[in-house]
C-alpha cells in the first residue's frame, strides 16, 4: 500500500532538511519493520488511554475526573523500589488502596490522615486530588490558618473531597514525612515513592446497611 515509500520520501526529506545522511529504500523498510512492534504496543495503549479521557470531556465531568498520568512500556527491568520507613517499601506501580465500606471510623479528613499513620507509621502532610490541593500542610500549618485547619480536617470527607453519588472510587495523592526525613533534609521533608491512594467508595446500598 505504498506505506514504504511515504515513509522513505518523508525520511529523506527530513534528512535533506537537518544535513543528514539520506537512506536508501530497503534500509527503511529494515528499519520501519522493527520499529513497528513498539508503536503497535505503546500507541495502542496511548490511544485507548486519551479515547476514555475523550468519553469524559463528551459526558461534561468534573476537571478533577479527567487523569493525567506517567506510561512507560520499555523498562527492561522491575520497576524501581523505594524505601518509606524501617519496614515499609513500595515500587513505582503500587497503589494503596483503602475500602470506606470496611472502615466507619474514616470520617473525615482528619481520620484518613490518622488512618494512613497508623498503617505506615508516617506523618501525612498534603493531599491533592488530581490536580486540585485539598490540604496543603504549609499553608495550613499558618497562624493565621488555624480555624481553616481545623474546618477542612473535621470536614466530612465526602464533602472535603468533592464525592459525589455515583462514584465508586477517588484517587487521592497523600504526601507523607517522617522524623528521619526532616532530619535528613528539611528543605524537602517529603518522602519519595509513596503509592497513590485509592478510596473505593461504598454504593447506596452498603451505606444503609453501614448505618444500621
Amino acid at each position: 500500500n505504498f506505506h514504504i515509500d511515504v515513509l522513505y520520501g518523508m525520511t529523506n526529506c527530513r534528512a535533506i532538511n537537518y544535513n543528514l545522511s539520506k537512506m536508501d529504500w530497503i534500509t527503511v523498510k529494515l528499519k520501519a519493520g522493527r520499529i513497528i512492534p513498539a508503536l503497535a504496543t505503546t500507541t495502542s495503549a496511548i490511544a485507548g488511554l486519551q479515547t476514555i479521557e475523550l468519553v469524559k470531556l463528551l459526558a461534561k465531568v468534573e476537571i478533577e475526573d479527567h487523569k493525567n498520568s506517567f506510561l512507560n512500556l520499555s523498562e527492561p527491568s522491575s520497576a524501581p523500589v523505594y524505601k518509606l520507613g524501617p519496614n515499609l517499601s513500595a515500587n513505582l506501580w503500587d497503589r494503596w488502596e483503602i475500602d470506606l465500606s470496611l472502615y466507619d471510623d474514616i470520617k473525615s479528613l482528619e481520620s484518613l490522615f490518622n488512618h494512613l499513620k497508623m498503617l505506615t507509621s508516617l506523618e501525612p502532610l498534603d493531599c491533592l486530588r488530581g490536580n486540585t490541593a485539598v490540604y496543603i500542610s504549609s499553608l495550613m500549618n499558618m497562624p493565621n490558618k488555624k480555624k481553616e485547619q481545623q474546618y477542612l480536617l473535621k470536614q466530612p470527607l465526602y464533602d472535603a473531597l468533592g464525592i459525589r453519588g455515583n462514584q465508586k472510587f477517588i484517587d487521592l495523592t497523600v504526601t507523607l514525612t517522617s522524623e528521619e526525613a526532616r532530619i535528613k533534609n528539611p528543605k524537602d521533608i517529603t518522602i519519595k515513592g509513596v503509592p497513590p491512594i485509592r478510596l473505593v467508595i461504598p454504593n447506596k446500598a452498603e451505606k444503609v446497611q453501614m448505618k444500621e
